[in-house]
């Protein structure tokens, strides 16, 4: 089950960075690929970061506290924050990108 979830994590990393590219690299299709380039790869790039993060942060305090529970929450949690802020920090940078692309 940790498979499929990590292939995706890492394919959405892989198509954010090459339609990040094309958005940087071609005018003729900057208006729309930020706006799946950026959110792609920073929602990809934040869950795998922030999941493992947490992952650890709650591996210490299972065998701080003897519960064997803190790990899998701090997993699934830095899993779905850290791809939904990744997300957000994507379309924000994509909106940006859009406004300086067209000044």
């Amino acid at each position: 089950m940790l498979m499929p979830l990590m292939g995706f994590t890492f394919m959405l990393i892989i198509v954010g960075a090459l339609a990040s590219l094309v958005a940087i690299g071609d005018p003729q299709y900057a208006r729309r690929a930020p706006f799946i380039g950026f959110p792609s790869l920073l929602a990809g790039l934040g869950a795998l970061s922030l999941c493992f993060v947490l992952g650890f942060l709650g591996m210490v305090l299972d065998h701080a506290t003897e519960l064997p529970i803190f790990s899998g929450l701090g997993f699934l949690f830095g899993y779905g924050v850290g791809g939904l802020g990744g997300a957000v920090a994507g379309l924000i940078l994509a909106s940006r990108h859009i406004r300086k692309a067209n000044s």
